[in-house]
């Protein structure tokens, strides 16, 4: 799932799988949103359509999902590649998680940290020999985000330690500004 796409879960992490697939682009004053609505992909039973919207604001490293899925809905995960020899991370606030990795894993053979942020009342990790997954509680409704925060950016994480901290104050800012009312969710999922 690369570093935060949408997947299904069937028996193991895999992609959607063939669909039709459609996009749209909307840049906005500080922020850029796309749309992709992947039609007819294997759900259980039969052909779901997932609608996703990924938006990131200008100068941010994060990338929020809000997707629906309909049809014959499958248990829908969002994940990261867990490339050998790297370190894991995680934290949690009340409601909110994140998981992801840090290590040597870019393309320029140094520093890369990964990381999936989720509603830990919403969702249930999982850490795999190849990939870290999330597994949503209700495979109708995703909202999560995702990040990736490279050592050579401008003012890059250049440590594990740097790169947790700034993961920590995320899921902190998220936790002050997350208003859903809605009650905490139990998940009973086997994986």
């Amino acid at each position: 799932l690369g570093a935060g796409g949408i997947g299904v879960w069937r028996g193991k992490v895999t992609q959607l799988g063939p669909s039709r697939i459609s996009a749209s682009i909307v840049n906005g004053r500080g922020q850029a949103s796309v749309r992709v609505v992947s039609a007819g992909f294997a759900g259980k039973g039969g052909p779901a359509t997932l609608d996703a919207t990924y938006s990131i604001a200008a100068g941010s490293r994060i990338t929020r999902v809000d997707a629906t899925i309909t049809g014959a809905v499958p248990d829908m995960i969002a994940g990261l590649i867990r490339h050998p020899g790297v370190e894991l991370v995680s934290g949690r606030t009340d409601h909110w998680a994140f998981a992801g990795t840090w290590g040597n894993q870019s393309l320029a053979k140094d520093d890369l940290g990964m990381v999936l942020f989720y509603r830990h009342d919403r969702a249930e990790v999982q850490v795999g020999d190849t990939d870290i997954s999330i597994h949503f509680c209700n495979p109708k409704a995703l909202h999560y985000a995702f990040a990736a925060a490279w050592s050579q950016e401008a003012g890059g994480l250049r440590t594990r330690q740097a790169f947790e901290a700034w993961a920590m104050q995320v899921i902190a800012q998220f936790e002050r500004t997350d208003h859903e009312v809605k009650p905490a969710m139990t998940c009973s999922m086997d994986h």
